[in-house]
């Protein structure tokens, strides 16, 4: 678990855990790092805007398989007390921006995120020394992953399966991935997505709602709210305007 603070001024908190009592002020990014199985209280005087993550065990053993040598069943994070990462303090913002949004970015980029802030605790934190995973190279390779992407933009993809396609594990795809193409692979999904529908919206005739269902949007305003976001355009400015392709 990550408990991140939220508030701009500084704010006093009190923990106590493994029989230890932990004291300090906490500001705006500074996070408490609680192992899987760990128990503990904390109080505080006056309000503290906070934000609570809550990894699942088997994510930080995914991310063991590939960073920490012997079982990845036995990786452990340790806990912290007072600590601030700027990679931590990024993802935890991002997953509360896509829970505030109603998950709106799709499945992809909420697995991604917990992934990635799994790795990021296990390489900070772990107890045993971390490594780093090997990426394959091989264009072909590649080729095959993005000829998948592109054959299945209308599906909520998932991490495990894009991870099942290229035979590694979701841990490691995310940053083989992010390495290899300099943009991690949510993203990467969702402009391929605009794109396709960009192209629709030119080209044919066919309702908005029909076309945000093939290009992997939940509904007709999900799609237009993407269009406007990414290219300052609604779907109608693209049926509209066939030059701007």
């Amino acid at each position: 678990m990550v408990c991140m603070a939220l508030s701009l001024g500084p704010g006093p908190v009190t923990q106590t855990r493994h029989g230890r009592r932990h004291t300090g002020f906490f500001s705006r990014g500074m996070s408490l790092v609680m192992a899987p199985g760990s128990a503990g209280t904390w109080s505080h005087d006056s309000p503290v805007e906070h934000t609570m993550v809550f990894l699942p065990r088997a994510a930080l053993v995914r991310a063991g398989r590939d960073l920490v040598p012997g079982d990845p069943e036995d990786v452990e994070v340790a806990d912290q007390f007072q600590t601030q990462d700027e990679g931590v303090e990024h993802l935890c913002l991002a997953l509360l921006a896509e829970l505030q949004a109603g998950g709106s970015s799709g499945r992809l980029y909420r697995d991604s995120l917990a992934q990635a802030l799994a790795s990021r605790l296990v390489r900070l934190f772990a107890t045993r020394p971390v490594r780093e995973p090997r990426r394959p190279s091989d264009p072909v390779f590649w080729g095959r992953i993005l000829d998948y992407i592109e054959a299945h933009l209308d599906r909520d993809l998932g991490l495990d399966e894009l991870a099942a396609e290229a035979g590694v594990s979701r841990n490691h795809f995310v940053t083989i991935f992010s390495k290899a193409l300099g943009t991690p692979p949510h993203r990467y999904l969702l402009d391929r997505r605009i794109a396709r529908a960009r192209t629709l919206l030119a080209a044919s005739a066919r309702p908005v709602s029909e076309i945000a269902a093939a290009t992997g949007f939940y509904d007709q305003s999900h799609l237009a709210r993407h269009l406007r976001r990414s290219l300052g355009l609604s779907p109608t400015d693209l049926r509209n305007r066939k030059n701007v392709l």
